[in-house]
């Protein structure tokens, strides 16, 4: 394999290692993207994958750890912030989740992931008015986005405003009704 002939290029496990990550094999791309790492530790958007492997292995410290050498090697690395919000949000810690994803989104404004991830930290955070707002602008980005708009509606409901969320709930089950019917069951709530 092209692999066995370059053994200590970084960039080429690196590039295998999100291959297998992007095709669902976290494991695999762990490892490959390990062995870049050690390679080359200062490449960071080899190491903002690897963080993203180890979320996907159920590892938030880990990555979290990761997405913190991503972020040394390349200070305001959108994806290592993102990706670091992630992780401490699922380890509980929502306000410095909300913290990174803030300081990602501001990176990378048209990111409708980015604003959606923080509208679930402010959601876990119970801070309604950043969620709200996170959510809004993930719609905005995504036009007919069912998932921005329920979370719009959930940050409405948790500020107590449940006349303002009803509409939007009512919109998202349509929304995700037409996408199933268009056979895209994966983007339906």
């Amino acid at each position: 394999s092209w692999l066995s002939r370059r053994p200590r290029d970084a960039r080429a496990w690196a590039w295998r290692g999100e291959t297998r990550l992007r095709a669902g094999d976290a494991a695999a791309a762990e490892r490959d993207l390990s062995r870049a790492a050690a390679l080359a530790p200062s490449l960071s958007w080899a190491r903002a994958a690897r963080g993203r492997a180890l979320a996907a292995l159920g590892r938030p410290a880990a990555a979290a750890r990761e997405f913190d050498a991503a972020l040394a090697a390349e200070p305001g690395l959108a994806e290592a912030l993102a990706g670091r919000g992630s992780a401490r949000l699922a380890a509980g810690d929502a306000r410095r989740a909300l913290a990174d994803l803030t300081a990602a989104a501001r990176r990378e404004p048209r990111a409708s992931w980015i604003h959606a991830a923080r509208g679930e930290a402010a959601l876990a955070a119970r801070d309604w008015r950043a969620a709200e707002d996170a959510f809004r602008q993930a719609e905005a980005l995504e036009r007919g986005d069912a998932r921005a708009r329920l979370g719009r509606a959930r940050a409405l409901l948790g500020a107590g405003r449940r006349r303002a969320a009803e509409p939007l709930i009512k919109e998202a089950v349509a929304a995700a009704r037409a996408l199933t019917a268009a056979g895209r069951h994966d983007d339906a709530v």
